[in-house]
């Protein structure tokens, strides 16, 4: 399987031997045949997408053009029927709101606009006797043959972090989608697998975009899946071998840190800027992961240094981060005059100073109880998208419940906090600027 850039799908994209492959497939296939329905969350671009487009084959014509992957030299997909299978995309609605016109409107027309494409597109078009698109689609599924269909849906949160600071209009897509997953429900015997994926799932939302725990599984900490999304530093080497050469030579070329790279200094580099991640919430040391487009991003362009790729494509990273400052600044206050006059950094201007990934657990717990968002902690949502990872799980006694320390994964990621703070900052420091100003002014009129 491929974990390339979010942005090359489809699985004909790996048949011309054109893209890089990292070769996945058998922990697919043990996922796909073990679970029927499962909720994945994994940050933005590691993998999420490619996967689904893997299943969409794999459903749709098995194994007959996965030659040479390990899924069909080991003989691993047993099962021998295909069926139609129904991919939807909840960020392909947005491309198609008229933000000119109602949003309530404009979200429901394309909404169900999207929905009746992609079941048309799958061969199972809606009862055009049905003007409701739920009952229409119904109509269908029940003349449909047991465990017939697949459902795959891709960006399963696009809708809501899209309105995630208009809670109207937040829980309008709630609504929306909560009706489309009972539908499903309702009609489960139909569904031979579904899968559905995003970053985050807002499961503390007004209305609960997947509201049947026994129905939808999330599997996104289970011991079976972190292998199968993102690049260990083994599989890198494994894979990328001339792509490692290559950077070395150029970062050499550039003179960068003033030393001769090697592939293994390249490795090495990689893992700080863009690794890290850890989704096991069973094993403190399984393998860090690094982040596939990051990764693949300065492979493909190593002259242009180790630049900043993860808030590529996402539009709400820079809010999310400010707003996760501004409650750790209240907390943490800056260093005083005096500290910085005898070289003491005991604040958040210290902590920028270190080097080293920042463990920011601390700062974690105090900014869920005072950013006083609704629905999850800003915390809790940078987590989601790859702006902290699992730095331990602490479980009890009774190994019930769970304390997840949380911590900045890597210097790409630390890089968007430091603009973040350095940007908060001077902004407060204007603002003092200008009320200083108005001081004078002020006494004077009141003597």
């Amino acid at each position: 399987m491929s974990n390339y850039c979010s942005a090359h799908r489809g699985f004909e994209r790996f048949l011309d031997g054109s893209q890089v492959l990292v070769d996945k497939s058998d922990l697919i296939a043990n996922l796909a045949t073990y679970h029927r329905c499962r909720y994945i969350l994994m940050p933005p671009h590691f993998g999420k997408s490619t996967l689904l487009d893997f299943l969409q084959e794999l459903y749709s014509h098995g194994t007959a053009r996965m030659a040479g992957l390990k899924i069909e030299r080991e003989h691993l997909w047993k099962d021998k029927k295909t069926c139609k299978v129904v991919v939807l995309d909840f960020a392909e609605v947005l491309k198609h709101i008229d933000p000119a016109k109602p949003l309530r409107e404009e979200i429901s027309r394309a909404f169900c606009a999207h929905l009746r494409q992609q079941f048309t597109l799958a061969g199972l078009e809606p009862d055009p006797a049905q003007k409701d698109l739920d009952l229409a689609l119904c109509s269908r599924l029940k003349n449909e043959p047991y465990f017939s269909v697949a459902l795959l849906v891709k960006n399963n949160e696009a809708l809501l972090e899209h309105f995630i600071f208009e809670p109207e209009l937040f829980e309008y897509c709630s609504r929306l989608q909560y009706y489309f997953y009972g539908m499903t429900a309702s009609y489960s015997s139909r569904f031979r697998s579904m899968w559905v994926t995003g970053s985050v799932h807002y499961s503390e939302s007004i209305l609960d975009t997947l509201p049947h725990d026994d129905y939808f599984r999330d599997y996104s900490y289970n011991s079976d899946v972190p292998g199968i999304f993102g690049f260990s530093a083994e599989e890198i080497e494994q894979n990328f071998g001339p792509q490692l050469q290559h950077a070395a030579r150029v970062l050499s070329a550039q003179n960068l840190q003033g030393k001769v790279w090697t592939a293994a200094d390249v490795l090495e580099e990689i893992e700080a800027q863009y690794g890290g991640f850890s989704f096991n919430l069973y094993d403190n040391n399984s393998p860090k992961l690094c982040n596939p487009h990051s990764v693949l991003s300065f492979l493909a362009a190593p002259e242009q240094g180790f630049k900043t790729y993860c808030t590529d494509h996402c539009p709400q990273a820079a809010g999310l981060i400010d707003k996760f400052m501004c409650a750790a600044m209240q907390g943490y206050p800056s260093d005083s005059e005096q500290e910085r006059a005898k070289g003491q950094s005991s604040g958040l201007d210290g902590l920028i100073a270190e080097k080293q990934t920042w463990d920011f657990s601390f700062l974690c717990l105090h900014a869920c109880y005072i950013d006083g968002q609704p629905f999850l902690p800003t915390s809790q949502l940078l987590w989601r998208q790859g702006f902290f990872s699992i730095k331990q799980v602490n479980s009890s006694e009774d190994d019930k419940d769970y304390v997840v320390d949380l911590a900045v994964p890597n210097l790409e990621v630390r890089r968007c906090f430091e603009e973040s703070y350095r940007r908060l900052k001077a902004a407060g420091q204007r603002r003092n600027r200008s009320s200083a100003k108005g001081a004078p002014e002020l006494h004077k009129g009141q003597n």
